[in-house]
């Protein structure tokens, strides 16, 4: 997936090759994982605990040499079955309110952040967007706790070396877990629309420490975020294509994977589709 970062178009001129080996090593996790458990799966509905270093593994792109794992199950994932259960809890707490808070902090190599804050403000008419210089902290953590819908486009950056440091760029500020410790949301979704959002350091005892865990302990009953470094452009196209489904009463884990297989017609690297996954409660 790094080698997605690479300048002078070395992606497109190597791109047969590039799916070719990830779909080789999707395939080897795939058999090792995921085939000796497949015949005692009796739903297409799916929620994976995962342990270790499966914690970085994209389940539903992994692949049995025909088909991913995308085209026969919806799957989503949580960090450990106490913050599953705390998630499901938290969801049944949540107000009704409508309004979606889409924050977009773009730059030069993410020219595609306003299309997607655009986007989602045609899915929701009462959206509360911040964009350019209003994306600032004070006015996040102000509107945050009162959106049904929480949604974040902009840089991520994962910290190895101080993982609780692992931040989201702000206009003013980068958001980390201690700017969210006295943050209490009512969201029913929280989307960090960014790289490697969800990727924390696995201590002893399988806990995660990261970005992600800040918006877990403020709240969030369901998460959506990220394995890997993003492509911002088929990121716009997957987000919108999620809240629209959302939006028609379709469940979050559904509509996720309703947008990674029309995002798939488009870039057939799982690089592309498959970097986003759904935490906590699916509903």
């Amino acid at each position: 997936m790094e080698k997605f970062g690479y300048s002078g178009g070395y992606t497109k001129k190597h791109a047969a090759h590039l799916k070719q080996g990830t779909d080789e090593i999707l395939a080897r996790i795939y058999e090792a994982v995921f085939e000796p458990l497949e015949m005692m799966i009796e739903t297409n509905r799916i929620i994976i605990i995962p342990h270790g270093p499966l914690h970085y593994v994209p389940f539903h792109a992994l692949s049995d040499g025909l088909e991913y794992l995308l085209d026969q199950f919806e799957i989503s994932r949580a960090p450990s079955a106490s913050v599953l259960k705390m998630c499901r809890a938290s969801a049944r707490r949540r107000s009704r309110q409508k309004t979606m808070l889409a924050v977009g902090v773009s730059a030069p190599d993410l020219p595609h952040v306003e299309d997607e804050i655009a986007g989602l403000c045609e899915v929701f008419a009462d959206a509360v967007a911040l964009t350019g210089s209003e994306a600032t902290q004070k006015n996040f953590l102000r509107l945050a706790s009162c959106s049904r819908y929480l949604h974040i486009a902009s840089h991520g950056r994962f910290r190895q070396d101080n993982p609780m440091f692992s931040s989201l760029r702000l206009a003013d500020s980068h958001l980390n877990f201690y700017g969210l410790l006295d943050l209490r949301l009512r969201a029913e979704m929280v989307t960090l629309s960014a790289c490697q959002t969800g990727v924390s350091a696995i201590i002893p005892g399988d806990e995660l420490h990261g970005l992600m865990r800040g918006f877990l302990c403020a709240g969030a009953p369901s998460l959506v975020v990220s394995l890997w470094m993003v492509s911002d452009r088929s990121t716009a196209l997957l987000m919108t294509e999620m809240y629209k489904r959302i939006s028609a009463g379709e469940t979050k884990r559904a509509a996720l994977r309703a947008a990674q297989l029309e995002v798939r017609n488009l870039y057939p690297h799982p690089y592309y589709w498959a970097p986003f996954v759904l935490m906590g409660n699916p509903n």
